[in-house]
């Protein structure tokens, strides 16, 4: 005869064993399962039907001991517009595909004039004609020869980092290009096509402040139509010079006093 003791440990090691062969047999059958489905979160700009082209077709109907979750991360992120990817089983039959996508900031012209997109880590994306990108600032010369200018695209970024910001978001919606050439920035106005000389990329906030202030007070005292250009190199001061007067007498106002 069993003490009390006795028999109460052997109901827990029956029941403990009992949950792990259950356990066991859970997991050997839900492994040789076939997944039926991959489903795809985090996608705001790429088609699903797209990112699911990187998936081998041959992966459907296979069981889970035979899919590599890792090998099926490395397919998805091999999509230019896919920064990460993390990848998780969803029940018995499905694989779920969460993404972290690469969002253009900038599209850039080639040598050739062919297009091509950056995001905020300078990587070049392959241009495609979307919508949603359609908005965005045009950025030239910064390939020479075919190479693309790194540093120059780097300093390029560091700007239009600042300008996204919502205290310039008058700025944002008037530039339309930056021209780089060798070292310094040109922006271009969207509506009229003057340039804003903007110098090398240093003082970025400063100057932005200054070419702000410019736009939303001594700008309404002008022609548009009559700028030749408007140039914040200088020290806490804007230039702007006009067509009115063919010796281009230059406006200058220190806007920060």
């Amino acid at each position: 005869m069993f003490s009390k003791e006795n028999r109460l440990f052997l109901y827990l090691l029956i029941i403990i064993l009992t949950v792990l062969f259950i356990s066991a047999y859970a997991n050997k059958w839900s492994s040789k399962q076939s997944i039926q489905s991959f489903i795809i979160t985090g996608n705001k700009f790429i088609p699903t039907e797209e990112l699911l082209g990187n998936v081998d077709s041959a992966l459907i109907d296979c069981s889970r001991d035979e899919l590599e979750l890792l090998d099926l991360k490395d397919k998805i992120v091999k999509h230019p517009f896919v920064m990460s990817s993390f990848v998780m089983q969803k029940g018995a039959n499905s694989i779920e595909i969460e993404i972290n996508e690469r969002k253009p900031v900038a599209i850039l012209i080639k040598n050739d004039g062919s297009l091509c997109y950056s995001d905020f880590f300078g990587n070049i994306l392959p241009y495609r004609l979307s919508l949603k990108f359609c908005g965005l600032p045009v950025l030239r010369n910064f390939f020479v020869n075919g190479i693309l200018d790194s540093a120059g695209l780097k300093d390029a970024i560091e700007i239009l980092k600042e300008i996204r910001k919502p205290e310039f978001a008058k700025i944002s919606s008037i530039i339309s290009e930056i021209e780089y050439q060798k070292g310094s920035f040109n922006f271009i106005s969207s509506d009229y096509s003057y340039p804003i000389i903007f110098g090398c990329a240093n003082n970025i906030k400063v100057k932005l402040e200054i070419l702000d202030d410019f736009y939303n007070n001594a700008f309404f005292e002008l022609d548009a139509k009559d700028i030749r250009y408007v140039d914040v190199r200088w020290n806490e001061r804007i230039i702007v010079q006009t067509n009115s007067d063919y010796l281009n007498t230059l406006i200058q106002a220190n806007v920060l006093q």
